[in-house]
């Protein structure tokens, strides 16, 4: 093993006395941390503490034209002989990264490495923790991915946050395919269904199978990470960004997925997928009955098998009146019984509005519902379920 960027030895030494700091300058780039320390900053590379590990940090240079080969140098200077499985991604701030992770030495002396190259206009720079006897696990995992997230180049903002030579899409996008749902038993199964995809102009999506509950795509996203991010469209390929992994998560670092894509009219072809653009509802007005059915089976450790049918039906009239209702039934068999019930659910009447991609229930008892809405080729998807049409 050689040990050129990384001396294991070192590590011991990262423990010592530091100087805290705010905000941390490495030439044309800034960190911003209060929980890992500056202890040492020697020539090209500088370390820094905190908890049961420590940061190595490489600071800024120019790397050539292969960002793939840059990183593997260094990898290859914390372990040649190791396997390291190098990973495409996006910090927080949008700058090109790649990073891997392994477990270096034996015993007391095990080591677990999170090495992250982060580059932008030519240069690299590459922090690498290290936590000693993997003791901080994924508390300080996550304390290093506050730090990668809070770096920032001098001149201007990463290319991710302003794509240019590239294709801007904006707009509701909705496909056909399998997704995942609770069935009847609130379990989790895989269903065919309405799936929606949201692009801004300025390359940002999200990922919704219920729909937009608003045009606020930071109030959509902030309580959803996992299926938000940033897309960019190039030479007839479909670029995505977005956590996509625990490990991503914690690093706060975005994953990377291309596929073709291909313009057919206002809808778009990712992959095998076609998407029809969406456009938004102004007071649409529905008439008739539409019908969800969902049902759900399991079988207990003790051998009763529990079945169970849930309807929902909507009634909608063109003068913006409506009623919920539908049934629930259920039959449980055990080898000594069999149980069977069917309950009408109550009747509940209002008016209802849609707007937007919102549908508004107001209840004769004074209460009101919000719920995602869209029409999918004359198909109402309310709440991400798609409803089929009675009469």
């Amino acid at each position: 093993m050689r040990a050129l960027y990384l001396p294991i030895i070192f590590v011991a030494g990262l423990l010592g006395t530091h100087a805290a700091y705010a905000d941390l300058r490495f030439g044309p780039a800034s960190l911003d941390d209060s929980y890992f320390k500056l202890q040492k900053d020697s020539g090209a590379l500088a370390s820094l503490t905190g908890g049961t590990g420590g940061v190595l940090v490489l600071k800024p240079r120019r790397y050539g034209t292969d960002k793939a080969a840059a990183f593997r140098t260094i990898l290859d200077q914390i372990d040649s002989t190791k396997d390291w499985k190098a990973r495409e991604a996006l910090t927080a701030l949008g700058y090109d990264a790649l990073y891997a992770s392994e477990f270096v030495g034996k015993g007391d002396k095990r080591t677990h490495v999170t090495s992250v190259a982060v580059f932008h206009k030519g240069q690299m720079m590459a922090l690498t923790l290290l936590d000693v006897g993997y003791r901080g696990k994924k508390r300080l995992q996550s304390k290093f991915g506050d730090l990668l997230a809070s770096l920032r180049f001098d001149g201007g903002d990463a290319e991710a946050l302003t794509p240019s030579g590239g294709q801007t899409l904006d707009g509701f996008y909705a496909s056909i395919g399998a997704k995942t749902g609770l069935d009847a038993l609130a379990q989790v199964s895989l269903e065919v269904g309405a799936k929606g995809l949201w692009l801004t102009a300025d390359g940002r999506f999200a990922l919704t199978e219920s729909g937009m509950m608003g045009g606020d795509m930071d109030g959509f996203c902030q309580p959803r990470p996992k299926v938000c991010g940033r897309y960019a469209v190039r030479d007839g390929v479909f670029t995505k960004w977005r956590v996509a992994t625990g490990q991503q998560e914690t690093l706060r670092l975005l994953g990377r997925k291309a596929e073709p894509i291909r313009m057919a009219g206002d809808s778009i072809v990712l992959g095998k997928s076609k998407y029809l653009r969406i456009a938004p509802s102004a007071d649409l007005r529905l008439s008739g009955q539409y019908r969800l059915l969902k049902a759900g089976a399991r079988t207990d450790a003790g051998g009763t098998r529990s079945t169970s049918t849930v309807e929902t039906v909507y009634g909608f009239a063109p003068d913006g009146r409506f009623f919920k209702g539908g049934y629930v039934s259920g039959f449980s068999t055990s080898p000594t019984t069999a149980i069977g019930v069917w309950t009408d659910r109550a009747r509940r009447k209002g008016t209802y509005r849609i707007d937007g991609y919102k549908l508004t229930l107001r209840y004769e008892d004074g209460d009101a519902q919000e719920i995602a809405f869209f029409m999918f080729d004359d198909v109402p998807v309310i709440g991400g379920d798609m409803h089929e049409k009675l009469d």
